[in-house]
């Protein structure tokens, strides 16, 4: 009984968490569009189709697999979970400075290459580009810890970390478009948020584990146990991701960018039709 309470419980937490983000991403979208037009909306989704590109290629099946050994080990081997988020930590946290150094170098080439704009100056597209490239890219190492109260039946702690800073990204954004602010205010503000869901991710995750666990360390044993299982989720992750995003690629290479902003608007509010499936699966 105890353990379909918690089903339950972690079930109606995930669906309330989706539905107050889909009600929440109406909000700020409609000063974005009015204030500073249909390019900013085209960049802001761009960046937001590469992370998840990004995140899912370099995912390497380590979210599925914390999950799974947490709620198998968290109480009868700890120093093995230990060392289990040490070692993906040492990851993400690498492959998070390689991708922001690249994402930065590789800003002009995108934006000149891929991107058309319509009445976004280049020079602005790339230190949009830039900003919220490196900041959103925080996603992987934010998955893994939320990987870990998922692994530890603690939903509620994540969908309300996320309901609470994605709320303030969108409410904070609506006020400075209010304010007469401009695109680079909103920018950093945006990315200011990404920073900040992950620090309160780590703080609120130290509660339940010490704080040496959060150490980036590289443990062989870990790596030998796993690298089966969490190879073969990394190519679900992968195909299933590229299916989900590919249509949005092509759109952004043969329509002008703003073309892309109302496509992903149009497509996220769709997909929010399978918010149930979601959350049962989760």
């Amino acid at each position: 009984m105890d353990t379909m309470s918690r089903l339950s419980k972690n079930i109606i937490y995930n669906l309330f968490g989706q539905g107050i983000l889909l009600v929440l991403s109406f909000v700020a979208i409609k000063y974005v569009f009015k204030q500073l037009g249909e390019d900013a909306l085209g960049i802001i989704y761009f960046t937001l189709m590469m992370n998840a590109l990004l995140s899912a290629v370099l995912e390497a099946g380590i979210c599925s697999t914390t999950v799974r050994e947490i709620s198998g080990h968290f109480e009868s081997d700890p120093e093995y979970i230990q060392s289990l988020i040490r070692t993906f930590s040492l990851f993400y946290w690498g492959v998070y400075i390689l991708l922001g150094v690249a994402i930065y170098f590789m800003a002009p080439l995108i934006v000149e290459k891929w991107v058309t704009l319509k009445t976004m100056d280049m020079a602005a597209a790339i230190y949009v580009l830039r900003i919220l490239g490196i900041s959103s890219v925080l996603a992987l190492p934010k998955a893994l810890y939320i990987s870990m109260f998922r692994g530890l039946q603690r939903m509620a702690i994540n969908n309300f970390i996320d309901v609470f800073t994605n709320g303030l990204q969108q409410l904070g954004t609506a006020l400075i478009l209010i304010l007469r602010g401009n695109l680079f205010h909103v920018v950093h503000w945006i990315a200011g948020c990404y920073v900040l869901s992950t620090l309160i991710y780590l703080v609120f995750a130290t509660r339940f584990f010490p704080l040496k666990t959060f150490i980036p360390g590289y443990f062989s044993s870990v790596v030998k146990k796993n690298l089966g299982f969490a190879s073969r989720m990394a190519s679900i992750t992968i195909f299933a991701t590229v299916h989900m995003q590919v249509d949005k690629v092509i759109v952004s290479k043969l329509l002008p960018i703003g073309m892309l902003g109302y496509y992903s608007f149009a497509y996220t509010t769709a997909s929010k039709g399978g918010m149930v499936t979601s959350a049962i699966s989760q």
